[in-house]
């Protein structure tokens, strides 16, 4: 019942915006309402397996598992099928509710719940004493550790810009190297890391799998293989 709830509450959100389900970018307050709506469903320390996957939407990465996973899950309950900028530098007052925050040197995702002039409340999840992945709901994170992030990945049009894809940078970091290798194999092995989708399809298929580990490490190796 509550998870019927939940969703019929994001429904009516969603409908009071005219052309939303094609796309069209929610308010802030209305980004919060369906994040906040789905607390019904996700309340705290609620359970998210560690190998759960989700394929998102928002165009940068294929997915992600664990607790990426989630936040592109409740992402796309926010905003649909908007495409996702990537912003490397991060400026505090340009963050909005829904924006996710990669932080700890590229190890962990936090969304945006509210800003504050000092602060930011944050939704993520976090491993507890017994490897449980659990769903946490509000707490703090300081400018200063903001500031000190990784990137943004924002669905609002004013974000920035997409990234341009180079095939085999599976982490998008503007390179090739070993880095791209391990990130792939990490996310193929069920890991909680992200995976640039087009980047990672080396071998031009469609599908992300073995078979791209493969040919991007022949490449990486010198060996003669294309990356597509």
């Amino acid at each position: 019942m509550k998870k019927l709830i939940s969703w019929m509450m994001a429904l009516v959100l969603l409908a009071a915006v005219p052309g939303l389900a094609l796309a069209a970018e929610p308010s802030e307050a209305q980004v919060k309402g369906i994040i906040y709506a789905m607390q019904a469903e996700y309340p705290e320390k609620a359970e998210w397996p560690r190998d759960r996957h989700y394929d998102w939407q928002g165009g940068i990465f294929a997915g992600g598992n664990g607790g990426i996973g989630f936040l592109f899950m409740v992402s796309d309950a926010a905003f649909g099928s908007l495409p996702a900028r990537m912003v490397n530098t991060i400026d505090y007052d340009a963050l909005k509710p829904g924006d996710i925050l990669r932080i700890k040197n590229n190890t962990h995702s936090v969304m945006v719940l509210e800003k504050y002039e000092d602060h930011v409340t944050v939704l993520e999840t976090q491993v507890d004493t017994r490897g449980v992945n659990r769903v946490h709901w509000g707490r703090t994170l300081s400018q200063s550790a903001v500031l000190e992030g990784d990137y943004v990945l924002t669905r609002y049009a004013s974000g920035g810009s997409a990234p341009s894809v180079l095939p085999g940078d599976v982490n998008v970091d503007g390179t090739v190297d070993g880095r791209d290798l391990l990130r792939l194999a990490r996310y193929l092995s069920g890991q909680q890391v992200e995976a640039n989708a087009k980047a990672a399809d080396v071998n031009g298929d469609g599908s992300v799998d073995g078979r791209d580990l493969l040919r991007l490490a022949k490449h990486l190796a010198g060996q003669d293989v294309e990356l597509k």
